[in-house]
């Protein structure tokens, strides 16, 4: 079964109030552009939040389905910071909300990101891009980095927050690991699309 057979959008649009309060900043959006085409087929994205950086994609990436994975449970700055708790409860709908215009192109796998990569290489799945933006922890960002290059390895990957110190540990271990060229984008980071 494909993802988005197992994981349908609901008959009808949440409720919930739109509410695009998330993040992406300029370098970032930069170097998401600069591996996006009309050739694109496949992106996915591992932490969505309220979907900022999915309407991106797809708004610049005309051809491409799209695949978010998040828990949608926030990661341990959003329970302690009051403004985003709140907002976890009906984060999940919120963001169902804010993508219902591109549902047709869009899958949302509620999952761990580790857990989502791997369903997606089990549906045989082979993205151009992947976009990493879960837990800023050495060890996540390490993991998600290995994950993709064993199932992935010609995908373009473009991480946020560069300027984040176990953010870069992690890009910069990995560039060295796997003796690929990691492109310094400021606040983000990138490694570009290899052939197989």
């Amino acid at each position: 079964m494909t993802p988005r057979a197992s994981n349908p959008w609901p008959d009808t649009m949440p409720t919930v109030p739109e509410d695009w309060r998330g993040w992406l900043c300029a370098n970032t959006a930069r170097a998401l552009l600069e591996r996006l085409s009309p050739e694109t087929k496949w992106v996915v994205e591992c932490g969505t939040w309220t979907g900022c950086s999915a309407r991106w994609i797809v708004e610049n990436g005309p051809n491409t389905m799209l695949i978010c994975i998040d828990t949608w449970q926030g990661s341990p700055e959003h329970h302690t910071n009051p403004d985003w708790a709140c907002r976890l409860p009906t984060l999940y709908e919120t963001c169902q909300r804010n993508l219902w215009p591109w549902r047709d192109r869009i899958v949302m796998l509620r999952r761990d990101s580790l857990v989502g990569l791997c369903e997606v290489f089990a549906a045989g799945i082979v993205p151009d891009l992947i976009y990493l933006d879960s837990k800023h922890t050495v060890g996540r960002v390490a993991a998600e980095l290995a994950v993709c290059a064993e199932l992935f390895p010609t995908a373009a990957i473009v991480g946020d927050d560069y300027n984040n110190a176990a953010v870069a540990k992690a890009a910069d271990e990995h560039a060295k690991l796997m003796n690929r060229t990691l492109v310094n984008c400021r606040d983000a980071f990138a490694f570009d699309r290899r052939t197989a």
